[in-house]
């Protein structure tokens, strides 16, 4: 099974390459994959709001800072930021949370979502070869 977390850590894992810096795009595609999950538009991602997600109980323990059973931008960014600083993603961020939200939205399947994200990394490390 895709598992959020799983696909983050994998488009992120350690390499030596060039460490990621995160940018603009960044913050936008991170903006849009929180609109996604807020459907009440209070501002947090609750529980039940993050279940569209697989692997939702990972989502949150790694996502919600301050324990208090919500995720906000504030924290989904802080996350994302700090993992891709440590651990150098393969993929852009902009590239996984565009998937991502397709995914939430019903526009991708979780396979729909694996294969791209494979795809992506085949193509990153046959363009590194050349």
């Amino acid at each position: 099974d895709l598992k959020v977390t799983r696909s983050m850590l994998a488009v992120m894992s350690a390499s030596t390459h060039k460490c990621y810096e995160w940018t603009e795009d960044d913050s936008k595609a991170t903006n849009t994959f929180f609109k996604a999950l807020d459907t009440n538009g209070d501002g947090r991602i609750s529980m039940s709001e993050a279940a569209k997600l697989p692997g939702s109980g990972a989502f949150f323990r790694d996502t919600d800072v301050n324990k208090d059973g919500g995720v906000t931008l504030e924290e989904l960014t802080q996350t994302l930021r700090k993992r891709s600083e440590q651990e150098c993603p393969h993929v852009s961020i902009h590239d996984m949370l565009t998937l991502l939200t397709r995914l939430v939205k019903g526009e991708l399947s979780k396979e729909d979502v694996s294969k791209a994200l494979c795809q992506k990394l085949e193509k990153k490390f046959i363009d590194s070869k050349e």
